[in-house]
């Protein structure tokens, strides 16, 4: 939804590859930055 896709089109994510692909995406995105948080004590 925002950088780099952004400026490749400014309608984002979703116009680069379709809806379904687009969500795809922004699911593994989240799953991999829940992933790598860094839990402080």
């Amino acid at each position: 939804m925002e950088y780099p896709f952004k400026d490749i089109d400014t309608r984002g994510i979703i116009h680069l590859f379709g809806n379904e692909k687009a969500l795809q995406i922004v699911d593994i995105v989240n799953e991999i930055n829940r992933n790598c948080r860094v839990e402080v004590m």
